[in-house]
């Protein structure tokens, strides 16, 4: 990407401060955001296989929007660590191919993110096609 590209996606992005224990976003919440980690140590747990559709098959949200297993596989319980300069969350950027998170972000220290939302980039990707085929 070009200098001026890059910096017109850090302007575009704001600054947000997750704390110890914090949800970023839960498996099933519609996503908007990517996210890049500044500091700190974040899990994701329970990621899903897009292309076998696996586990979300037996994951729902019910009327109250409360996350339901129907089964005990699909108990969130594997976990990858996310570090410093992790982007994730980017899935949310492309709402034809999966509009709903595929895992749940915790933050296991305190954290320090930078935010872009779709909106903007969707007018980033007008300006810099590029953008897209990057992510």
């Amino acid at each position: 990407l070009s200098d001026e590209c890059k910096m017109d996606v850090f302007l575009a992005t704001t600054s947000v401060r997750f704390n110890q224990k914090d949800f970023v976003y839960q498996r099933l919440d519609e996503g908007s955001d990517l996210f890049v980690l500044i500091s700190g140590v974040l899990s994701s747990k329970n990621p899903v296989d897009l292309f076998l559709g696996m586990p979300s098959q037996t994951t729902s949200r019910n009327s109250t929007g409360n996350v339901s297993y129907t089964s005990q596989a699909d108990q969130p319980t594997e976990s990858e660590q996310l570090e410093a300069s992790s982007m994730f969350g980017e899935i949310a950027l492309f709402p034809d191919i999966c509009k709903y998170r595929t895992e749940t972000v915790v933050a296991e220290t305190v954290c320090n993110c930078y935010k872009l939302p779709l909106v903007a980039f969707q007018q980033l990707a007008v300006t810099y096609p590029e953008l897209e085929k990057k992510l």
